[in-house]
C-alpha cells in the first residue's frame, strides 16, 4: 500500500481568518473547533465522502478532528474562520445539545444575521494584533455565542454521520474511522496517562496494531501525537492566562516541570517561560 497520508494535520491554536477561503487539494484535519460564518457567496466541504455546502448567514461550528476538504467556493464568497482549541471548548461544558454533537464529529448551523457579522469582526480585531489579553476577553464571548446557540430556535444539524446500518462500506473508510476514534481519545483525555490500550479500546484491533495504522494514517506515532496536543494546550494557558509553568505543566498532564520543559522546548523551540516572554514583548 502507498505510504502517502491519507490526509495531513494543521496547527492552528486559537485564530481567525477573513476572505475568500482557497480550496483544499487533499483532506485534512487538526484538533481545533472550527467556526464558519459565510457572509457572501457559499463553500462546499467534503466530510466522510459527503458534500455540505455553507450558505450566506450561516454560522456552521464543527470539530476539526473529522477529516475534512473544501472543494468548491463560489465565485465572490467571502467568509469568517474561527479555530478555538478543543481544550478550551470542552472545559466550557456547554449545554448537550451542542456540546454532544460537535464532539461526535457532527456539524452545526444557527443564524443570527448581522449580530454573528459585528461579533466575528469584533473578534478579528482583538486576535489580528496578538495581544494575549485582549484573547482572554473574547474567549468567553465565543462561549456566550454557543450558549446562545444551545438555545436559539434556528439550531440544526447541517450533517451528521450517517446512521448505524452495517459497516462502512471499504475498508479503508473502516480503518479512517477507527483511527479517527483515537485521534478523539487523545484529544478529550490528553492529560491523562494515556496507554496503547486505551487508545485500541473501541476499534477491535490489538494496541500494537493499533498504534502502527495510527503512525500510517497519521504520520507519527500516538505519543508524539499525544506530546503535541499537550503542548497545545500548554501554548494556549500561557498565553491565554498567568497560572505558573508548573501548574500548566500539571494540567496538561506531565509528569513533572523537567518532561514539561523537554517536551515544550523540543516542539516550541524555546521555553515555557520564554515562550510566555515573547508574547508581551
Amino acid at each position: 500500500m502507498a505510504d502517502a497520508h491519507p490526509f495531513f494535520f494543521e496547527t492552528f491554536g486559537l485564530g481567525i481568518w477573513w476572505g475568500t477561503p482557497p480550496l483544499m487539494r487533499r483532506l485534512h484535519s487538526h484538533t481545533e473547533v472550527e467556526f464558519n460564518l459565510v457572509t457572501h457567496g457559499s463553500l462546499t466541504y467534503r466530510f466522510a465522502g459527503e458534500s455540505v455546502t455553507f450558505k450566506a448567514g450561516e454560522l456552521h461550528v464543527f470539530g476539526g478532528l473529522t477529516p475534512h476538504e473544501l472543494e468548491h467556493v463560489t465565485k465572490g464568497t467571502e467568509y469568517a474562520c474561527l479555530t478555538v482549541p478543543l481544550s478550551a471548548f470542552i472545559r466550557w461544558r456547554l449545554p448537550e445539545n451542542v456540546n454532544g454533537p460537535i464532539l461526535r464529529g457532527e456539524i452545526l448551523s444557527d443564524t443570527d444575521g448581522e449580530h454573528d457579522v459585528r461579533r466575528f469582526g469584533r473578534w478579528w480585531e482583538d486576535l489580528k494584533g496578538g495581544d494575549p489579553r485582549r484573547a482572554r476577553v473574547m474567549l468567553p464571548e465565543v462561549q456566550a455565542r454557543m450558549e446562545r446557540m444551545a438555545l436559539s430556535p434556528t439550531l440544526e444539524t447541517a450533517w451528521r454521520r450517517r446512521a448505524p446500518g452495517g459497516r462502512p462500506g471499504n475498508a479503508a473508510t473502516g480503518t479512517l474511522l477507527r483511527v479517527e476514534r483515537m485521534l478523539q481519545t487523545i484529544a478529550a483525555r490528553f492529560a491523562e496517562p494515556l496507554m496503547l490500550a486505551d487508545l485500541a479500546k473501541g476499534t477491535d484491533w490489538h494496541p500494537h496494531y493499533a498504534a502502527g495504522q495510527f503512525r500510517r494514517w497519521i504520520g507519527m506515532s500516538p505519543g508524539e501525537f499525544l506530546l503535541q496536543q499537550r503542548i497545545a494546550h500548554a501554548r494556549h494557558l500561557l498565553a491565554t492566562g498567568e497560572a505558573k509553568v508548573i501548574d500548566v505543566a500539571e494540567e496538561c498532564g506531565f509528569a513533572s516541570q523537567s518532561s514539561f520543559y523537554a517536551g515544550f522546548t523540543r516542539v516550541v523551540g524555546q521555553t515555557p517561560a520564554a515562550y510566555r516572554r515573547g508574547l508581551v514583548a
